[in-house]
């Protein structure tokens, strides 16, 4: 019964300190999990705190390119407004200007007109005055 009892009592003192042995082990494990969660955890604020930065840098670049976006958008409607007077300018000056070429054209044919019966009144003249063998003294026969 001794033998038996030292027996059991080996196996105790066994299974004592594979307890203890594999305790360890777990708290090791433990602690290297901590280790890793506390590392992982670190990363993940890290990359949150990133990933604000990132955002915040974003959105302003955002708002500044939405800000410019709105200013070209104001320049090309007022370029577009300013197009639209210059070319109404133009058709302006253009409709004046056939305006003042068909006016033109018109003096040309009147002048043209006076300048014809000028000159038929002149030989009228010259052929009435023929037949009466009276010539003004500037004519010569």
């Amino acid at each position: 019964m001794e033998q038996e009892k030292y027996h059991l009592r080996r196996r105790l003192e066994t299974a004592q300190e594979e307890y203890e042995l594999k305790t360890s082990e777990l708290q090791s494990d433990v602690s290297t999990a901590y280790a890793q969660l506390e590392e992982a955890s670190a990363a993940a604020r890290n990359t949150e705190r990133e990933k604000s930065q990132l955002i915040a840098t974003l959105t302003e670049q955002n708002q500044r390119l939405t800000s410019q976006l709105k200013e070209r958008a104001r320049a090309e409607e007022a370029m577009a407004t300013e197009l639209k007077g210059l070319r109404d300018q133009v058709n302006l000056k253009r409709t004046s200007m056939n305006e003042h070429v068909s006016h033109l054209d018109m003096l040309r044919d009147e002048v043209g007109n006076q300048t014809f019966l000028l000159v038929s009144t002149i030989l009228f003249f010259l052929i009435f005055l023929k037949s009466f063998d009276i010539f003004p003294c500037f004519f010569i026969n």
